[in-house]
């Protein structure tokens, strides 16, 4: 794979004939005018993506150079519409409000999509706004085929909220809580059961261009309203994902092309100065595969959890959690669990090949791993899972994953939901 990714990566570089972009540099665009767009339906093409970008938040010039490099991965023999709603930072000034922008095609430093649609002020992450933004991609770009691309921060399904529902201390701290965030003069996001609930339609692919949503939590939140979810299971490092390269994967025909969109961002992150990417993961999930997937792990958790404190026991200080996270590898979890139990043996083959056939492709590339760090990246099964944790500090934090996410009972995990065990093993995130 590593000499594929690096064959591959200077196939692209000899061909591209943009340039990174410093996280900083930019310059006034040309005029746009919106009547170049206008509101009226542009047909005829196979597939539109909107990538949603939450441009005001403290990586906000990271978010620009995105945009430059979407106008530079552009061309017009790609048989799609690619739109980007900007949601702008005050530092943006060529966009004072937020914008719904046409991509065309520029190698340089200037914004010069078209501006289709113009909005007054307004919070990205308010349920209506979104709905409303999608709403009008679809009407105003029709076709057969829709993506969506959500560009922001993220902590998966963990709530914006826990810190209101899990205590902290000196020794312990909360894990990153934001959900899927929303512009800092806001300071609001949007959780991702009510995300599920306001996308009007199912997509043929959901992006996630944030860190820690590659979750099954997720996933399976998720999982009516696209047909492949792609995410990063770790942190998306600053560098973001090179969308200069990988923008024709997003249109190709008859589906969008995610093997090579993720072996692409894999060999561009291996070409990267250490301290810009220390570790990038990533999966493509089939949605409809989720199912067959919450059957087999209910049918293994059962047995697995029949003795709480052995469950908890035997994750004890040999699961790893990723970092800035609650979240462990799904795979790593079961399999210790059912290490030297022969009578588990099948459960656990038959999780595996649901999980396999639901997982269809997985991408790591690494410079430096925490010290910590119990589970190679090589090994990593491309989605992570919350474990319940068995402390009274916990005892509100799970009784909304299992009320709220459908994946705690359709999987069993939420069967740990209620159980304390002693301080000196109990587990923390």
């Amino acid at each position: 794979m590593t000499n594929y990714c690096n064959r591959r990566i200077r196939e692209v570089l000899c061909g591209a004939a943009a340039v990174l972009l410093c996280a900083g540099a930019f310059s006034c665009g040309k005029e746009n005018d919106e009547s170049q767009g206008g509101d009226a339906p542009h047909e005829g093409r196979a597939r539109t993506v909107l990538v949603y970008m939450i441009g005001d938040v403290n990586l906000w010039q990271e978010q620009w150079t995105n945009l430059n490099r979407l106008e530079a991965g552009w061309n017009d023999d790609i048989d799609g519409n690619l739109l980007v709603y900007l949601d702008p930072s005050p530092h943006t000034t060529q966009f004072p409000n937020p914008v719904l922008l046409e991509i065309v095609p520029d190698q340089t430093d200037a914004i010069v999509s078209r501006v289709v649609k113009s909005y007054p002020e307004q919070n990205a992450t308010d349920k209506a706004v979104m709905r409303g933004v999608l709403e009008d991609a679809i009407r105003m770009y029709p076709a057969p085929s829709q993506g969506l691309v959500i560009a922001s921060h993220g902590s998966g399904w963990w709530p914006a909220f826990a810190d209101e529902l899990v205590p902290t201390d000196d020794e312990h701290d909360t894990p990153q809580t934001r959900a899927i965030a929303g512009g800092d003069r806001y300071g609001t996001d949007v959780e991702v059961n009510d995300l599920a609930e306001l996308l009007p339609i199912k997509y043929d692919f959901i992006l996630m261009h944030a860190c820690l949503m590659g979750n099954v939590e997720t996933a399976y939140a998720l999982k009516d309203k696209c047909g492949m979810y792609v995410a990063s299971s770790a942190t998306l490092p600053g560098a973001s994902l090179p969308f200069q390269y990988i923008t024709e994967a997003m249109f190709a025909q008859p589906a969008a092309d995610f093997y090579h969109l993720i072996q692409t961002s894999c060999a561009f992150y291996n070409t990267l100065p250490e301290d810009e990417a220390d570790l990038l993961t990533l999966s493509a999930v089939r949605t409809d595969r989720l199912d067959g997937l919450a059957t087999a792990t209910r049918a293994l958790m059962e047995k697995v959890t029949a003795d709480p404190e052995l469950f908890y026991d035997k994750l004890k200080d040999r699961a790893y959690t990723y970092e800035d996270s609650p979240y462990q590898d799904l795979r790593q979890v079961l399999a210790l669990e059912s290490e030297g139990v022969p009578e588990l043996q099948s459960d656990y083959e038959a999780f595996c090949k649901a999980l396999a056939d639901a997982v269809v492709l997985t991408g790591d590339v690494y410079q430096t791993l925490p010290p910590d760090m119990r589970l190679h990246p090589d090994d990593f099964c491309g989605l992570t899972c919350y474990t319940p944790q068995p402390d009274v500090k916990m005892s509100e934090l799970n009784a909304y994953f299992k009320k709220t996410y459908r994946w705690a009972d359709a999987s069993g995990f939420g069967l740990l939901v209620g159980y304390q065990g002693t301080p000196e093993t109990t587990p923390v995130p």
